[in-house]
């Protein structure tokens, strides 16, 4: 199972350190799943049938995917995914906004660049073209 690297943040599932890292999805339907190679049109049929929907790639091997039940273990078991894990709000602040905080600059303009993820409306069919 590989690091994953979002805007700057880094998490090594393995040795996830402070994070606690929840074995279900009772409280998000955003999930991150790492394939263990590039996405083909069979994962993406069994993602389909499996109520997953993927959003967009955030790593090499690592997807935002849009997941209705909250059994991870589904997901885990597809022999094309290595990991499946929630989307954790270590990942929704750029590390280098929290950079910035950290050091509490006062008085000093930051811009700030928002993503707003809402579910998606089509199939994973589209994102062949995409990748």
């Amino acid at each position: 199972m590989g690091i994953i690297n979002i805007e700057g943040n880094i998490l090594d599932p393995q040795n996830p350190g402070h994070l606690y890292i929840p074995h279900h999805a009772f409280q998000t339907n955003y999930i991150l799943v790492e394939l263990k190679d590039e996405i083909d049109n069979e994962t993406l049929a069994i993602l389909e049938d499996k109520n997953a929907a993927i959003m967009q790639r955030v790593d090499e091997f690592t997807w935002l995917v849009y997941y209705t039940p909250w059994d991870l273990e589904k997901l885990a078991s597809i022999p094309a995914i290595e990991n499946a894990l929630v989307y954790l709000d270590y990942f929704v602040i750029e590390q280098d906004l929290k950079d910035v905080l950290s050091a509490e600059k006062a008085e000093e303009n930051i811009s700030v660049a928002i993503a707003l993820h809402a579910p998606p409306s089509s199939t994973n069919a589209s994102l062949l073209r995409d990748s």
